[in-house]
């Protein structure tokens, strides 16, 4: 039951389930995927000094389904940010670090009852090939703090879109603890591909 409160807080004071602002893109989401909406600075990571949207897309068994448990912690999310960003792996792995960092200590500091836990999280990140400019993956380990309250391992996809035009970056994330070679990750790939900046 814990579980389930710490996830009904973190919503209720973070994340907004409708969102007003007028998007230049569009990213439609599959059927009985749950949608949700922040915008910068994100409450939880402020040292994170962008502007702009993060939309997180939640595969249906991410909060525990027991009939969908191979989905567990499998989710993608966007950064839509108004400005050009060049990411390379040390900018991410640095951002994703203060990411769940935050994210950890912000929900365990609103939850009543919850024994907090430091666990600092470990991101590795390296491109996903030699010529793969925009493409990266590597690990999190992070701390379960939806779920079991232990150390928990998720495989991360990361895709980068630049377009020097309109000054924007995107930033695409999967994010698992399946193994890459899991089917779960077809299903994560091809949701990421029907991003679509409206031109």
């Amino acid at each position: 039951m814990i579980r389930n409160k710490i996830f009904f807080i973190f919503l209720l004071f973070i994340i907004r389930p409708g969102f007003s602002q007028q998007k230049d893109y569009s990213w439609p989401l599959p059927d009985n995927w749950v949608e949700e909406f922040i915008t910068f600075p994100l409450k939880f990571a402020p040292e994170i000094n962008y502007h702009g949207i993060e939309e997180i897309h939640f595969m249906p068994g991410w909060r525990g389904n027991d009939s969908l448990a191979e989905q567990r912690w499998s989710y993608t999310f966007s950064w839509y940010l108004d400005t050009l960003i060049y990411f390379n792996e040390e900018r991410l792995r640095k951002d994703l670090t203060i990411y769940f960092d935050g994210l950890q200590k912000w929900v365990q500091k609103n939850s009543l009852g919850y024994i907090p836990m430091n666990v600092p999280p470990e991101i590795r990140i390296k491109r996903a090939g030699k010529n793969e400019s925009l493409k990266f993956s590597g690990t999190a380990e992070i701390l379960d703090i939806f779920y079991t309250n232990k150390p928990i391992k998720l495989n991360i996809k990361i895709s980068l879109l630049m377009d020097p035009q309109a000054g924007k970056t995107l930033v695409l994330f999967e994010l698992s603890p399946k193994p890459f070679s899991h089917p779960v990750w077809k299903q994560l790939d091809q949701h990421i591909s029907e991003f679509k900046i409206k031109i």
